[in-house]
């Protein structure tokens, strides 16, 4: 069995009902809560939610581990699950933290000053 059938039927799904496809993907995360505000205010915005949820979930689990870390955060997505396409194994930090710089040794001085002109 391939993993487009399990596809098509969530896509049946959140073409009838949105939050259902967000439940799939994300389960009780905060995308649902917002896809539901958006269902409630227009049956449009919330279909429109819910498939760009499911488009980041399966977008992140097809790019794997290494991929995730250069691409960063979707915007509009507030779940880890589904930011993380799945894989909550290890926790992603977005943006990758920067890297501290190297502090090097202090060097003495290469001339010093002498003592000056001798008094008369």
């Amino acid at each position: 069995m391939s993993d487009a059938f399990p596809i098509l039927i969530l896509i049946i799904a959140t073409l009838f009902v949105p939050p259902i496809g967000v439940f799939f993907v994300g389960g009780f995360c905060p995308d649902l809560f917002v896809n539901i505000a958006l269902l409630l205010l227009g049956y449009l915005p919330g279909q429109i939610h819910a498939f760009y949820c499911e488009y980041v979930y399966y977008d992140r689990r097809a790019k794997g581990h290494t991929e995730r870390h250069r691409i960063g955060r979707a915007p509009g997505i507030f779940s880890k699950r589904i930011q993380n396409g799945g894989d909550m194994t290890c926790d992603y930090s977005y943006p990758a933290p920067v890297p501290q710089p190297v502090q090097r040794p202090a060097q003495p001085p290469s001339w010093q000053p002498g003592p000056g002109p001798a008094p008369r």
